[in-house]
């Protein structure tokens, strides 16, 4: 999501924003956020949150999505892969740096 943002008037970041906003509604839908954290990534949730904020395409529902993945992996930022999870853990708490919108 974060790749295609850039691109938004390209027909396959078209598709691969929409593919993936319905697999990643699918997957909140399914509980897989709702997982055990042995069984999940901070890594990968931040990037989807990174994503689904930069986008504009992403629904007003993922707003409170992206806070609950926040809240969730706060405590829990240097238990695992502690060398990139903060890192991405403050790209996702300004995802704007990253955005094509920064410097305009």
């Amino acid at each position: 999501l974060w790749i295609t943002h850039w691109y938004p008037n390209e027909q396959w970041a078209k598709t691969i924003t929409t593919k993936s906003l319905q697999a990643l509604e699918e997957l909140w839908q399914q509980g897989d956020f709702r997982e055990s954290l042995n069984h999940r990534l901070a890594f990968r949730e931040f990037g989807t949150s990174i994503g689904v904020q930069v986008n504009d395409q992403a629904n007003e529902a993922w707003k409170n999505r992206v806070n609950e993945i926040h809240n969730l992996w706060l405590p829990h930022l240097y238990k695992r892969d502690k060398d990139i999870s903060p890192v991405m853990f403050c790209t996702s708490l300004r995802p704007g740096v990253v955005s094509r919108h920064y410097l305009q």
